[in-house]
């Protein structure tokens, strides 16, 4: 993680390529809406939420199916 030496607050967030990828981390603190999500960030209050890890082969076979799954849309789009 970045964060871990540099001092930085640690955020989580979800670097998603494919569509199941999205939303598997999050950034958690204590409050609700903006004024405490800012009020954590500036004092380092807050943890990182992971849902669950991914490896190689769960990415790629995500990929492929999306790519598969939208090869008829691809297709059609060239042909008009």
């Amino acid at each position: 993680m970045l964060a871990v030496g540099t001092g930085l607050t640690a955020v989580g967030n979800s670097d998603a390529h494919v569509l199941d990828a999205i939303g598997l981390g999050a950034t958690e603190f204590e409050g609700q809406g903006v004024p405490a999500l800012l009020s954590a960030l500036r004092s380092g209050r807050t943890s990182v939420r992971r849902q669950k890890e991914w490896n190689s082969i769960r990415i790629v076979s995500s990929w492929a199916l999306n790519y598969v799954g939208s090869a008829f849309t691809r297709l059609t789009m060239t042909t008009r």
